[in-house]
């Protein structure tokens, strides 16, 4: 039986609450336990899903999709500086150092 799934980002942790952000636009507020604890802001998983919605007990780390993201902003981010004329365009990528 195929199991259908959904790609979550932790937007941010704060306190006992997870914000996580779906690739499809949604923003769910969990609380922290119900993550597996190796996950951190920027971590991005994959949830299984079920009837009444996702079943965060399935969430898993997907590390290929979180590198292929970082190396895309990375893409983005020469883009703008090659169209802009300038280095002072960048932000932090956890993980990439810059």
């Amino acid at each position: 039986m195929l199991v259908s799934t959904r790609t979550f980002t932790v937007d941010r942790l704060d306190g006992r609450l997870a914000r996580l952000v779906g690739d499809d636009g949604t923003i769910a507020d969990i609380p922290r336990r119900w993550l597996p604890s190796a996950l951190g802001e920027g971590s991005v998983m994959r949830v299984a899903l079920q009837p009444g919605g996702p079943d965060w007990g399935s969430a898993q780390p997907d590390e290929a999709t979180r590198t292929w993201r970082d190396a895309l902003i990375s893409v983005m981010l020469e883009e703008l500086r090659w169209r802009w004329g300038g280095s002072r365009i960048g932000c932090v990528v956890p993980g990439l150092g810059f």
